[in-house]
């Protein structure tokens, strides 16, 4: 049976690029993704813009797998913040970053972390709800 769209006899885009759909799961949970880490408003922002997001393509998964809030997120570990596009600097030593549709409107970002949620710069406009 073939998926609508695809022409007869054409490879499916996962025989064609498997380590496109392939990554590592560095850890799995069965919390719903939200509980993933801290949320952080600046970094939610900073990742919608693009601002502060995953290195692509990036393979390093967590999986959240309960009976609510299923989601694979990118996991950029604390000794690995190479793997952040990050040019205003917002990664901070020892914080390991969870993102959930990185670089697109509703990413979120959580973080686990000792320190607390960044603080929005005076000026920065809210969050649309």
């Amino acid at each position: 049976m073939m998926a609508p769209g695809i022409l007869p006899g054409a490879p499916s885009l996962r025989s064609r690029w498997p380590d496109a759909y392939e990554y590592t799961m560095l850890r799995r949970s069965k919390l719903p993704y939200w509980k993933a880490g801290k949320a952080d408003p600046v970094l939610d922002q900073a990742c919608r813009t693009g601002q502060f997001i995953p290195v692509s393509p990036l393979r390093l998964a967590a999986v959240f797998d309960g009976k609510t809030g299923q989601a694979v997120l990118y996991m950029i570990p604390k000794e690995r913040h190479d793997l952040l596009i990050d040019p205003g600097k917002l990664a901070r030593s020892g914080e390991t970053y969870f993102f959930f549709s990185p670089n697109w409107g509703n990413c979120e970002v959580f973080y686990e972390g000792p320190q607390p949620p960044r603080k929005k710069p005076t000026g920065m406009p809210k969050p649309r709800k």
